[in-house]
């Protein structure tokens, strides 16, 4: 057996396995990025605009409707709707992860279809979009001047990566959303986690002190956030989702104050 084989001999298999090591590494600098797997989960996203209708006229006349035909769709893990008081209206649909993106869209673009003879006239007329894109925030950041010697950043739009598959073949790996620091509103932002780093406080030791399994990242505080003019208005209780990251409220006690109620992943895992 080469188990034993490597046993009786050590030096052997050290120069082996330092082998293996050069020639993953060799082979890594080579290896074509297009064949490794997608590990996010494929998203189509349906948008349209519904000029002059407030937010609960599109959720009743627009959504809903899109909403009903959404059910029994193979793969389809959720959907979340983002519904704007400026007559902008937007439905995220996930797919589990193996799920081929462009069947994913053409399902999903059968049924808007289907529902569209609910639609009104106007939002017929400017048409419901259907794309593939992905829903990731690589990397954000964010801009300012202390010394006010930046005045404004000036962006070219990537119109042909608006559906995630351009003609040239470029896979796009996220999407940027821009807000105006002049005219965003300032918020605190607190992320609530777990409270304790075990899963089951009754599998703790007997005696054990229930302090010493507080998990110390139960709560972050994010300030100096800069959200949407349109959540200016907010009231608590209505929940908005920020960057992917879960669905916020705002504070009933603290105006200004953001509070994630629902994360989108649970990344938690318990203490070992």
């Amino acid at each position: 057996m080469l188990s034993q084989f490597c046993i009786r001999r050590p030096i052997f298999a050290t120069v082996l396995s330092i082998i293996i090591v050069l020639a993953g590494l060799i082979a890594l600098r080579v290896l074509p990025l297009s064949q490794y797997p997608d590990i996010s989960p494929p998203t189509v996203r349906i948008s349209t605009t519904y000029d002059g209708a407030d937010a609960q006229t599109l959720a009743r006349t627009v959504a809903a409707p899109i909403e009903d035909q959404l059910s029994g769709i193979t793969g389809l893990l959720y959907y979340t709707t983002n519904i704007r008081s400026n007559g902008d209206m937007s439905i995220s649909c996930v797919f589990d992860v193996g799920t081929d993106a462009n069947d994913a869209m053409l399902e999903i673009n059968n049924r808007v279809r289907t529902a569209e003879r609910r639609l009104p006239d106007v939002v017929r007329n400017q048409g419901v979009s259907v794309r593939k894109r992905s829903e990731e925030n690589l990397l954000m950041v964010a801009l300012f001047s202390p010394d006010g010697s930046m005045a404004a950043i000036h962006c070219t739009a990537d119109l042909e990566t608006g559906n995630g598959n351009p003609a040239d073949g470029r896979k796009v790996k996220g999407t940027i959303h821009w807000v105006s620091a002049a005219h965003a509103v300032d918020a605190e932002v607190r992320l609530y986690d777990k409270l304790f780093t075990e899963a089951n406080m009754n599998a703790i030791p007997e005696g054990s002190d229930y302090k010493d399994y507080l998990n110390p990242e139960s709560v972050v505080v994010c300030k100096g956030c800069k959200l949407e003019e349109s959540l200016k208005d907010a009231k608590p209780g209505e929940k908005f989702q920020f960057v992917r990251t879960g669905f916020f409220t705002p504070d009933s006690k603290n105006p200004g104050v953001y509070n994630r109620v629902v994360t989108l992943r649970d990344s938690f895992k318990p203490a070992k």
